[in-house]
């Protein structure tokens, strides 16, 4: 019982406006997620002009009342209409001590078909008019109090769809940037590797399986040519023509398999000039080309920091 008096002074300080911004805002919170608090709440509206109008309002709350009403047209109504219907019913009954509340609607229209006075009679129908604003009043602001609240509750549901459509959306860029961190990683330990097999795996006098590569028309394409690479080599030469690939200052090339996995990849390649044109001259270590089919990207330099894809060469190699 302590807990809801304490509930509905809460209630009654909201309606005043005696409450903190941040305790009003948990408060409607609690309003829009309980539909029988929020009717709770109308009746406490009622009965706060009800006693004002019948002077038995404190003091505390009187003020704060007289306050409200500066600022609300619609409170004002109210009170101006229960003010008429509260001396109406004054006049109308005897004052007693066991009289505590105002007549209803009914009890007007009846007490006045009763009567033959006709003054008398008028006089209480139109308390029971007055009774009739009073109720079509509140009727009203109880409908546009719930069409608000259903309004909240649509935009509430449509911010929780929103909400889950961007945490999916995170999802799927941080899977694509965790897909593209393992590929950067792929592309670093191919460089590693290719730094440290010259040393390793090259011989000076060691043999060499060159092949010559041409560009294929489009990425992905079924043109491949077929490498068999002895086994007693120790590098293998891969030379991609040029002839239908533009001039660039610098390319960049990156060797993957058919399942997209990066091999070997290499920044600022060069181009080699020989006597059927210029070339792009790539050496590889045996063991990075395993019998598969293999794509080798070319980039070529437009502007600084920005390349292009110009070429890919479609290769299979077979064992021997």
């Amino acid at each position: 019982m302590e807990q809801k008096i304490l509930d509905q002074t809460t209630m009654i300080q909201y309606l005043l406006g005696l409450l903190s911004e941040d305790d009003s805002s948990r408060l409607e919170e609690s309003f829009f997620k309980d539909d029988e608090y929020f009717e709770e709440l109308v009746a406490l509206e009622d009965d706060l002009i009800d006693d004002y109008v019948n002077d038995r309002l404190p003091d505390s709350f009187r003020i704060a009342f007289e306050e409200k009403l500066k600022s609300d047209a619609g409170w004002k109504q109210r009170v101006v209409v229960a003010g008429a219907l509260s001396r109406r019913a004054v006049k109308l009954q005897p004052r007693s001590p066991e009289s505590v509340s105002s007549p209803s609607f009914w009890e007007l229209v009846a007490a006045a078909f009763r009567s033959r006075q006709p003054a008398y009679r008028l006089a209480l129908l139109a308390g029971a008019a007055a009774v009739l604003v009073v109720f079509g009043v509140s009727a009203w602001q109880v409908i546009e109090q719930r069409r608000d609240l259903e309004t909240f509750q649509a935009e509430r549901r449509n911010s929780d769809t929103t909400i889950r459509n961007i945490q999916t959306e995170l999802a799927q860029l941080q899977a694509r940037g965790e897909d593209l961190n393992r590929q950067l990683e792929a592309e670093r330990l191919g460089r590693q590797e290719l730094e440290k097999a010259p040393a390793k795996n090259v011989a000076p006098a060691g043999l060499i399986a060159s092949f010559v590569l041409r560009a294929g028309s489009v990425r992905g394409s079924d043109e491949s040519m077929r490498l068999i690479i002895p086994k007693s080599v120790q590098s293998v030469r891969l030379q991609l023509d040029l002839a239908t690939v533009g001039d660039y200052r610098s390319y960049q090339a990156a060797l993957r398999t058919a399942a997209g996995a990066v091999v070997w990849a290499a920044d600022m390649v060069r181009t080699t000039a020989t006597a059927s044109g210029k070339t792009v001259v790539i050496d590889l270590p045996p063991q990075f080309l395993a019998p598969g089919n293999y794509e080798l990207g070319l980039l070529g330099l437009v502007d600084r920091g920005r390349f292009e894809e110009v070429a890919y060469y479609n290769f299979t190699v077979q064992e021997k």
